[in-house]
């Protein structure tokens, strides 16, 4: 059946998770579609056309009963397959008629944005409620649409810190951005900064 006759939104994907408790590890990979096929046929013939996948793993070092160091990373792939060129499959989180997976008009899932690439790593050394650690993440802004690539480089740290009922939360880092809003050879550098208070009655 035809569902953008009906301008409905269509979604369908698969998630894999496996846990190693003694290795205090976790994989976990999912991958889906943002305009499912039409039929069997069309599957065989582009089965990755409008596809996105994301995976990722979490890594648990312990160095005593509450020092623990965790490494971090993800890979969020939303860009458009080859296909596209032939077959537009439009931006990941919007199908129809300008609809798309969103609540008041803001995008529901990956802070990137629409179609776009996306890759992080993390460390972090955790004490009980405090830590500290380093972030580097990698943004391509929706590569498909535009012909200058507008990628953001990020890097910088991270911790936290509980003062009696008050967890203090922070985030400080340098990002350089290159082919700025998508004009070529534009580049700029900027600080992000971002600070959580939370009281515990």
């Amino acid at each position: 059946m035809n569902e953008d006759a009906k301008g409905w939104d269509q979604l369908a994907n698969i998630f894999f998770r496996a846990l190693l408790p003694k290795a205090n590890a976790e994989f976990y990979v999912e991958y889906g579609w943002n305009d499912h096929s039409f039929n069997e046929r069309d599957f065989i013939m582009t089965p990755v056309h409008s596809s996105s996948f994301l995976a990722g793993f979490k890594k648990g070092i312990n160095f005593s009963d509450d020092k623990w160091l965790f490494l971090n990373g993800e890979v969020t792939h939303m860009e458009q397959t080859p296909d596209y060129l032939v077959r537009w499959a439009g931006s990941w989180y919007e199908h129809y008629q300008g609809t798309g997976y969103s609540n008041a008009n803001q995008i529901m899932g990956v802070g990137a944005g629409f179609g776009s690439n996306l890759q992080v790593f993390s460390a972090t050394l955790n004490k009980g409620y405090n830590k500290i650690g380093i972030l580097f993440e990698r943004v391509q802004r929706e590569p498909n649409t535009h012909t200058a690539r507008w990628t953001d480089l990020s890097y910088g740290f991270t911790g936290q810190k509980k003062i009696n009922k008050l967890l203090i939360a922070w985030r400080l880092s340098g990002v350089e951005s290159k082919n700025y809003a998508w004009k070529q050879d534009a580049s700029r550098f900027n600080i992000l900064g971002m600070l959580s208070l939370n009281y515990y009655w």
